[in-house]
């Protein structure tokens, strides 16, 4: 079993994923990885 400890893209890392973030906080967390990414990636962001 190889053990990396780099986040993928989906931000998770480890053999089964996973994210250490509180339950509570979960949906707003995941609400900021989805209206960030778009963000970050656009062509005007970047510029």
């Amino acid at each position: 079993m190889k053990e990396s400890y780099f986040v993928d893209e989906k931000g998770f890392y480890g053999e089964f994923g996973g994210a250490y973030v509180p339950e509570i906080l979960y949906a707003t967390v995941r609400n900021l990885q989805e209206t960030y990414k778009p963000i970050v990636e656009s062509a005007e962001f970047k510029q």
